[in-house]
């Protein structure tokens, strides 16, 4: 993990990888600078399970404590070795990401929440920057905001019937009189 606060401690990170939805049992060790003991804005997490490494993975990019966190799967070998490793670590986690906002979006269109008209290229690629769960949250947003502008349409509808309604019952009136 790198990019953290120089404030940020070992156990706020496990914290918040917990909250995050980051289930296991999670060591961390936070680097140091060896004269003044200092953090160094960089830490190792070991994680317990495959699933709690891709969840820590997950939340690449987001962000603790007023910085934006760098996640990445480490891998050890020379220089060569590792960079391969990395690249397959991270196509890895890009398949993982796709899959489950992809698995996220199918709920949503199962439950009739959204159409899948409503969701394209775009759409995808933004959520697939994110985690499952930011996904969700961010589509819930998008339903409830859907939903809150098609009630204001429909009032708006009413309104505006009513209002001609009343124009023409005073237009008729002045017309009387």
């Amino acid at each position: 993990v790198g990019q953290l606060a120089f404030a940020t401690t070992a156990e706020r990170l496990k914290e918040f990888f917990q909250s995050q939805g980051v289930e296991g049992s999670l060591a961390v060790r936070l680097l140091t600078d060896a004269k003044t003991g200092r953090s160094r804005g960089i830490a190792f997490v070991e994680c317990e399970t495959a699933e709690a490494l891709y969840g820590c993975v997950a939340c690449h990019h987001t962000h603790l404590d007023g910085r934006r966190l760098n996640v990445e799967a480490s891998a050890g070998g020379g220089k060569q070795s590792k960079k391969a490793k990395l690249a397959e670590g991270r196509a890895k986690q890009a398949a993982h990401v796709d899959e489950s906002v992809d698995r996220v979006i199918a709920e949503f269109v199962d439950a009739g929440k959204i159409s899948s008209s409503e969701i394209d290229d775009g759409v995808r690629r933004l959520l697939s920057r994110r985690s499952a769960r930011v996904a969700n949250l961010a589509l819930t947003e998008y339903r409830r905001r859907a939903e809150l502008s098609e009630n204001l349409r429909r009032v708006g509808l009413r309104a505006s019937r009513s209002f001609q309604r009343s124009g023409e019952a005073s237009t008729g009136a002045r017309i009387i009189s």
